[in-house]
């Protein structure tokens, strides 16, 4: 078993936050999302969680109403 130095467990702790840390391009990213999400709110949630079940359930809810689309479609971008 290998021991680890104390300066790869800081490296790698120093890499997780950055992975987590809100970056402009994120914060641009997810302006764009829901600005596409208020046009075709599937669209939207599609970009961010791909053919799941959150984008069924708002292609459900878009037919359903095109404001219940948008409020799902909001929230999923934004929670994410």
């Amino acid at each position: 078993m290998r021991n680890v130095g104390l300066s790869e467990v800081n490296l790698k702790e120093r890499y997780i936050v950055m992975a987590l840390a809100r970056t402009p391009d994120s914060t641009i990213s997810d302006l764009l999302k829901i600005i596409l999400a208020i046009i075709l709110p599937p669209v939207g949630v599609f970009l961010e969680v791909g053919l799941t079940m959150h984008f069924w359930l708002n292609l459900l809810l878009t037919l359903c109403g095109y404001l219940p689309g948008v409020i799902h479609a909001v929230y999923i971008i934004a929670s994410r």
